[in-house]
């Protein structure tokens, strides 16, 4: 008997922290586009790496790789989220983000890599039912010289 007895039966679980409450300076690793494996619907998912953290002992600390996760919704939602993250990752005015450049941040990577943007981080009651919280992400572009921007 081996080890590795069973590893094909099993499936690889990769999933990264979430940002707590605060406000964070980030740097770009990668953004990606899938499908959910529970739900069949598409997302857009970013994952970047927490240049600078709020100073208590809640908060997700420098260095600590985390992701954000944009799912479809029935409200249209998602969209409004994923145009304001790539616009502070990019530098350019919400306006001037579109399917193409968000296509070109996926399918390269490298040109995107350590981009910074801020992220602030705040968490509410859920409207419906209190004893949920739901997280909310406001995304900021920060000065950078390496802003990403497409041809």
């Amino acid at each position: 008997m081996s080890i590795w007895d069973g590893i094909e039966s099993v499936q690889a679980d990769q999933r990264l922290p979430y940002l707590q409450p605060g406000s964070y300076r980030c740097s770009l690793l990668k953004a990606e586009e899938g499908t959910s494996n529970k739900t069949r619907e598409p997302f857009f998912r970013i994952v970047f790496k927490v240049v600078t953290a709020p100073d208590f002992i809640e908060a997700t600390p420098v260095g600590t790789t985390c992701c954000v996760v944009f799912l479809r919704d029935k409200w249209g939602y998602y969209l409004r989220d994923i145009k304001n993250a790539v616009a502070a990752i990019s530098g350019l005015h919400p306006d001037n983000v579109t399917g193409d450049l968000i296509k070109a941040l996926v399918d390269n990577p490298d040109e995107a890599l350590g981009c910074e943007f801020q992220v602030d981080v705040s968490t509410e009651p859920n409207k419906k039912d209190p004893t949920k919280v739901y997280t909310r992400h406001r995304f900021f572009a920060v000065p950078a010289d390496d802003s990403f921007k497409t041809k």
